[in-house]
């Protein structure tokens, strides 16, 4: 009896770990990230990349982060806010909102250069992306990298 509690105690122990322990591209997958050419440091860089929550809990975007640049905002010049991911969802890059501006690119980005970039979910943390920078069908989108 007493080894049958403490076997059933040490795998409920192992779930707890596992499922607290999760990795953050365990629970948060990024692909078809690239980045537009921009015209000059004084122009925001555009950004574009797909998240889709593979957790069983909801998630928040809540910082995107650059050494490339002074701050980042929603395509349209909404301010960066927490952007919310329920389980199962996919957020897809578009044309009409759904992209990333970069604000005081520290220098243009160029083609053929890579953008390294840092996500923060409230949740699953921290997710680090190199994005390449090109032409629409000219870059190899890149997925992410977890801390």
């Amino acid at each position: 009896m007493a080894r049958t509690a403490l076997t059933l105690a040490l795998a409920i122990g192992l779930a707890l770990s596992a499922s607290v322990g999760a990795r953050a591209s365990d629970l948060i997958h990024i692909d078809r990230a690239w980045a537009a050419p921009s015209w000059g440091a004084d122009e925001p860089g555009v950004l574009f990349l797909r998240i889709v929550n593979q957790g069983a809990l909801p998630d928040r975007l809540i910082v995107i982060h650059s050494d490339a640049a002074a701050a980042a905002r929603i395509g349209g010049g909404k301010p960066l806010a927490a952007i919310p991911l329920d389980p199962g969802r996919t957020l897809r890059p578009d044309h009409a909102g759904t992209y990333i501006e970069l604000i005081g690119l520290s220098a243009p980005l160029e083609s053929g250069t890579t953008l390294p970039l840092r996500l923060q979910f409230e949740r699953a943390g921290f997710i680090d992306v190199e994005v390449p920078v090109g032409a629409t069908g000219e870059v190899a989108m890149a997925p992410a990298k977890a801390d």
